[in-house]
């Protein structure tokens, strides 16, 4: 009795290894899309700089499939049409960038590990890069 005892205390604890903590979700309200001149200007020119890196564009009538970034984001369709889902499945703290599809406005937000992030559209062009707080 004592081995089988050991053995599904064994067993629990191995499967507790593989689960990771469900995603904290937060949903983006529509008026944080930036479309003002001064904050555009900026972000056009961090983006001119490199230093957000290569974007990816998403579209969920063109291609609603998951697209992946090396830094452990992945971006795909939210709960319903008009959301895009972005979540960091790595172990660091990100930055990402979305341009609206007829870049009129920019969105930026850190995203901590194990989080995931609705935005409102469902389209736009997506920057992920490591956050430089770690």
């Amino acid at each position: 009795m004592k081995i089988t005892g050991i053995t599904i205390a064994a067993t629990i604890l191995i499967g507790l290894n593989y689960c990771k903590a469900g995603f904290i979700q937060m949903v983006i309200p529509q008026v944080e899309w930036d479309g003002s001149p001064k904050f555009k200007a900026e972000i056009e020119k961090l983006i001119n700089s490199g230093s957000w890196g290569d974007s990816q564009e998403y579209h969920f009538q063109k291609n609603p499939s998951t697209i992946e970034f090396a830094a452990g984001a992945t971006v795909s369709p939210g709960p319903n049409p008009k959301h895009i889902s972005i979540t960091n499945k790595g172990n660091h703290n990100l930055e990402y960038l979305m341009r609206s599809q007829d870049r009129s406005q920019y969105l930026t937000f850190k995203l901590e590990p194990n989080h995931q992030d609705l935005i409102p559209g469902d389209a736009a062009t997506v920057w992920v890069r490591f956050s430089e707080d770690g």
